[in-house]
């Protein structure tokens, strides 16, 4: 059985009053287990946001539910990189910040996990590319939790 973890987002879309929802499968079921960056990968994203006209920065996490009881996430440890290159097509990466790394925790769409579980080695190479090649990409958004949660939690 395949897992998946769950993320609401806020929309912003007008007239939309429930959140959107996406399903992100499971790292461990690509890589028969977590892979773990360093925390310059999070750095390394920050500095390009604020460089870059391509790359945006949204707060739009409202919710994430991972896909065991056993493990506890805060929406505020998590971040998405939704990418879309000059071809229109998407890459979604769900990352979750802790003491010991950035983990990669879930890929989207379902055709970039079919691809990533044959060729392993996509992972960097999509890392590498939006850190290092920022003009092959149409849009990328860096997602985050939204203002209002972090405020009323502190």
């Amino acid at each position: 059985m395949r897992r998946s973890w769950q993320i609401k987002l806020r929309s912003d879309e007008p007239g939309a009053e429930a959140p959107l929802e996406m399903s992100f499968t499971d790292s461990r079921d690509i890589f028969d287990g977590w892979l773990v960056f360093k925390r310059v990968l999070f750095d390394k994203i920050i500095d390009i946001i604020k460089g870059e006209e391509n790359y945006m920065a949204i707060p739009a996490i409202m919710d994430v539910n991972p896909p065991s009881e056993e493990m506890y996430v805060l929406p505020e440890q998590c971040f998405i990189i939704i990418a879309t290159d000059t071809q229109g097509n998407p890459y979604g990466l769900l990352f979750v910040v802790t003491a010991s790394g950035v983990v990669l925790a879930g890929v989207w769409p379902e055709p970039l996990v079919e691809v990533m579980k044959e060729k392993k080695e996509l992972i960097n190479i999509i890392l590498h590319l939006l850190l290092e090649k920022p003009d092959i990409w149409k849009e990328v958004l860096v997602i985050f939790v939204v203002e209002e949660k972090l405020r009323r939690e502190t």
